[in-house]
Order: structure tokens, then sequence, then C-alpha cells
């Protein structure tokens, strides 16, 4: 078992498991079992507002995921994220030469990413799922991700194969892992390593920037992360798993919103565990956009 610090929601695979612990130590240690990369440029470092709660878990190393990574303070800060600064005009022009920011995430069938308590128990995912999003990340020019998800991935990928439960496409994603870019939003995480970029906040020209550089789509994870690149219509598709259960209560993929959103369904896909893929882009973009 790795003990890690703060509100975890990840894409569980039924055969590890995710249990609650008791108080643990208090600071999650990244592994730091690979080579040191050079430090990443940072802005100044705002004043960081506290978590309000803190829930302790201990994690199989199996069981973390970017597809459906989601946490209450992913960012290392609350929902409150951002709401200063106003929201884009919808609509707006977008260049079809530039990169897609595409969020893809687990939800059961009401629409929940967790349960009340934070289960995430009901996740279906198997070889053939897992596979295939292996398939669709290995395509991504980069990962984003808030600062704990980053650094429960950054504890167990790069050394994923050496774990005796490790599957096949589990040792897949852990070389696709370490080999993307990938970029953390945190305002008080000073070091990353494993090809990491920091950024401080949702900023909707350094992102813009960001879609205009060449490689492949961004992809992002975690509900409130969304729920900041949505505030500013960063959004430009959805792959969203519906898994077969009906779970009654617990946290929303979407909170409530005044922007309203026009979508294309671009495709679907049944897996033969009953998670149904439901594929949307914006409402006029092409497939090739």
């Amino acid at each position: 078992m790795r003990v890690v610090r703060g509100r975890l929601v990840a894409l569980l695979f039924p055969d590890e498991g995710l249990h609650l612990a008791g108080r643990h130590e208090s600071q999650h240690q990244v592994s730091g079992l690979a080579p040191r990369s050079p430090t990443p440029p940072v802005r100044a470092l705002p004043v960081e507002r506290p978590l309000a709660k803190e829930t302790w878990f201990d994690v199989k190393a199996a069981s973390l995921h970017p597809l459906a990574l989601s946490c209450s303070e992913c960012l290392g800060y609350g929902s409150g994220f951002r709401q200063d600064v106003a929201r884009n005009r919808v609509g707006e022009a977008r260049d079809p030469r530039m990169r897609k920011i595409v969020l893809s995430m687990s939800v059961s069938l009401d629409g929940f990413i967790e349960g009340p308590d934070r289960q995430i128990d009901w996740h279906l995912v198997d070889d053939e799922l897992h596979r295939y999003v292996n398939e669709q990340l290995s395509t991504m020019g980069a990962f984003m991700s808030g600062r704990v998800t980053h650094e429960l991935m950054a504890d167990f990928w790069p050394t994923a194969e050496a774990d005796p439960s490790c599957t096949a496409p589990m040792a897949e994603f852990a070389g696709i892992w370490r080999d993307k870019p990938k970029i953390v939003f945190s305002r008080t995480l000073e070091r990353a390593d494993w090809n990491t970029t920091i950024m401080r906040d949702v900023v909707p020209e350094e992102i813009r920037a960001l879609k205009a550089q060449p490689g492949g789509d961004l992809a992002l994870g975690g509900a409130d992360l969304a729920a900041a690149f949505m505030q500013h219509d960063l959004v430009d598709e959805y792959r969203i798993y519906v898994h077969p259960v009906l779970i009654g209560r617990g946290k929303p993929l979407f909170g409530p919103s005044d922007t309203k959103t026009d979508l294309h369904l671009a495709g679907t896909r049944t897996f033969g565990n009953g998670v149904v893929l439901l594929h949307y882009r914006r409402a006029g973009a092409s497939a090739t956009e």
C-alpha cells in the first residue's frame, strides 16, 4: 500500500481496491525513484486557500488512471477557483487548426462521478475498456490535471511494471504516461518531474496559446478542473463513459451553469461490461477539427 494525502476519486479497477484508512503522514511523498527533471518555470505564487476538509486513503497502486480522475480539491484548493474571472463569449470563433481540449470522465447513469462518501467501487473497468482508453490517450499531446491527481499518478506509474498485480493494459498505460507531456494546475507546487509543466490558474489566453502549439489534443481530467475550463468555454469534446448503475446521490459531473452549449454526437461505443461511451463535440465542429 502507498499512503497518500488528499481527496481522491480515481477510475478504480475492481480487483484492486480503494479503502478508507486512518490518519497517516501529513504529507504525500512522491516516489522519487526516477531521475529529477529540470524545475519547470512558474509565475509568482498567489495566496492559497487551505482545504476545508481532509480525507485519507490507502490506495493500492494499480487503482490510478486519468480517465474520470476527479476530486473536490484536486487543484490544491477549493471549487471557487477563478470565480472572479469573466467568462469567454459563448460562440466565439475557433481556429480549426487548434488542438482540442478533450474531457474524459466516468459517470453513473444518473450522472454522478462518485457516491456521497466518495465511493467509486461501482466503476466497471476491465481489460477491454482499459485498452480502449489507452488507445485514445496514446494520441493525446499532453495530460492536464490538478496537483493531487498528478502526485498520485507520479507516485505509481513511473514504476508500475514492478507491481506484481500490474496487468498488460496497465503496463501499456505506464509507458504512455511516462512519455507524455503533462500540465499540472497548482498554486502551491514548486516543482514537478516527468516532463511536467506547472500552471497556476486556468487563464483563457494561456490555454489558447497551448492549443495553438503543434501536437495532439489535450486530455483534461477531474470534475473541478473541468468546471474551471467550462467556465471559460474552453472544452471542445466530451467523452463520457456511462456505467450501468444508479447510485442515487453523490457528486455530479456537471454542476449548475448559466451557459448553454450545443453539442453534436460524434459517436458511441458499447463495451462488453455494459459501459457505454458517449462522444460529443461542439455543434458545428468537424471531425477533423
